[in-house]
């Protein structure tokens, strides 16, 4: 599982904007973060949660954004067909 714990850490640096922010969301040391990134330490599960939490939120988001965008984009076709006529 160590592959998988630290591919969702570099996931997760996407997400907020780097190690530094990570760091700061986990509530660990920057040191500790870069351990665990290196795999140098093994990330406590109850971290791997948060991490995994953060990144489900950040897709729910995601999906909301692009859902609202998709209405959008049909009401702006629904305006320019209606110009068409």
């Amino acid at each position: 599982m160590p592959g998988l714990y630290r591919r969702t850490l570099f996931c997760a640096q996407q997400v907020l904007g780097g190690p530094v922010a990570l760091a700061r969301y986990l509530r660990a040391q920057p040191a500790t973060l870069a351990a665990w990134l290196s795999g140098q330490e093994e990330m406590p599960d109850a971290v791997f949660l948060r991490v995994v939490d953060l990144l489900l939120d950040d897709m729910d988001a995601l999906q909301r954004h692009a859902a609202a965008a998709a209405r959008h984009l049909g009401q702006v076709d629904r305006v320019l067909d209606l110009k068409k006529d």
